[in-house]
């Protein structure tokens, strides 16, 4: 009888090519002893995305997405005025990839904007930006091109609000009396309605100088748009349409050429934290332009004016400067078309006066002195601009050419106080005596 080796029987199994293709496709696909489901997710224990597992992006710029300090100069009044577009770009974070392919990829992704958008009650009144499949989502993102005045815009449980009581609901009516002998019928019950409920009023322009808030854009993942079940992250954008107050007050003084403006700071004990620095502005004769655009460094970040955007009565508005302090024009206007009347270059929180130069003596200017934040935003005050004439400089030599009679000089060089005519003819008189006999006497010494 042929004897088998113990050895041999105990010789490992050698996998077959079929078993060794299986392992190696179990090991490409990642398995995780879970199926793969037919919409081209895998099916796991991972029910949601959160914030950490999104990137949220403003871009003034298509492609670059803004510093939190370019966002903050970016996001301001008179971006939002000029309806200046702005891009959101959503993401997956790179470490959340993985994260993500364990839900379904036709679960629909959805940007929004709002507060409160991420509750069942105030969804639907939260616009949507944009909406599109996971799986889309998972390999380029969302961008999503809008503008800074629909961000303005209140969304949310801002539209939504509302004061007074609730409607109330009426009285239960009463039950008849027991018909019985010689006994009165029931008489019914009354109830009192409530009051009617009271909307709160909103701005109708978004862009009305206001204090600084902040509009969350938000991205959904959902099963079903509204179920809010899949994910959710959110980024807070800070509009600042505020500018600081106007200096106050502003006083002007004529010089020769020139205007010598003082103001008093508006940063004491750091009150305006937000404070860039000052920008003065003039116009000549509150009609016209002084210097030539461009001709001075500034902050003041402006919105063109047009009158698409701000109707007035007003011919050349858009076309032209409009007078600095005209009384036709909306107020805003007048803000955003100011920039033509700029006569400094930008000046530090730490500067309170400034001398405006190359004016015209004897012509009036009004003058103003604007705050800048660091978002650009500044403050003007229009209702009562400085108006000032340059005066040329009086010195004893223009005294005494062009005094009335020529050599009537007032001050200058006299004795005993002011010089009346008689006195200064007198003192110039003796000054020629001695001048005469300093001659003489080198004359003499010469001989």
């Amino acid at each position: 009888m042929k004897r088998t080796d113990p050895q041999r029987s105990r010789r490992p199994l050698v996998a077959g090519p079929a078993l060794i293709l299986f392992g190696v496709t179990l090991a490409l696909l990642g398995w995780t002893g879970v199926s793969r489901a037919q919409t081209g997710g895998v099916s796991g224990t991972v029910t949601s995305l959160g914030d950490s597992d999104f990137f949220i992006g403003v871009q003034k710029v298509q492609g670059v997405n803004l510093s939190d300090v370019d966002k903050s100069r970016f996001l301001n009044h008179a971006s939002c005025q000029c309806h200046r577009p702005v891009w959101l770009k959503a993401i997956l974070n790179a470490s959340s990839a993985g994260k993500a392919q364990l839900l379904a990829g036709t679960d629909t992704v959805t940007m929004k904007v709002g507060v409160g958008c991420n509750q069942m009650i105030y969804y639907p009144t939260c616009p949507t930006l944009q909406t599109m499949p996971l799986s889309q989502f998972r390999l380029s993102g969302m961008l999503v091109e809008t503008s800074v005045d629909v961000l303005a815009k209140p969304y949310g449980t801002a539209t939504n609000a509302v004061s007074g009581t609730v409607l109330g609901t009426g009285g239960s009516t009463g039950t008849g009396g027991v018909v019985g002998t010689g006994g009165v019928d029931g008489t019914g019950g009354g109830g009192t309605g409530g009051s009617t409920a009271t909307e709160v009023t909103t701005a109708t322009d978004p862009c009305a100088v206001g204090d600084a808030f902040s509009q969350p854009v938000w991205v959904f993942v959902e099963t079903t748009p509204g179920l809010l079940d899949a994910g959710s992250a959110s980024l807070n954008i800070v509009i600042d349409g505020t500018p600081p107050p106007a200096p106050s007050p502003v006083t002007v003084t004529g010089a020769n050429e020139a205007l010598i403006v003082d103001w008093t700071s508006v940063n004491n004990n750091n009150s305006v934290p937000d404070l860039q620095g000052y920008q003065i502005f003039c116009s000549r004769a509150d009609q016209y332009q002084v210097f030539k655009d461009g001709t001075f460094s500034t902050s003041v970040d402006s919105c063109p004016l047009t009158d698409a955007i701000y109707p007035t009565t007003n011919p050349d508005a858009g076309t032209a400067p409009v007078p600095m302090f005209a009384t036709d024009l909306d107020p805003q206007a007048l803000i955003n078309g100011n920039t033509h009347y700029i006569c400094s270059d930008f000046l530090s929180t730490s500067t309170t006066s400034h001398r405006v130069q190359i004016l015209q003596n004897g012509i009036q200017y009004g003058v103003a002195v604007a705050s800048v934040d660091t978002h650009g935003n500044y403050s003007l005050a229009f209702s009562s601009p400085v108006y000032t004439a340059p005066v040329p400089t009086l010195d004893f030599y223009h005294q005494y050419r062009n005094a009335d009679p020529q050599g009537q000089a007032m001050g200058g060089c006299s004795v005993g106080g002011r010089a009346t005519g008689g006195a200064a003819l007198s003192s110039l008189a003796g000054l020629a005596l001695v001048v005469g006999a300093l001659r003489k006497r080198r004359s003499g010494r010469s001989s």
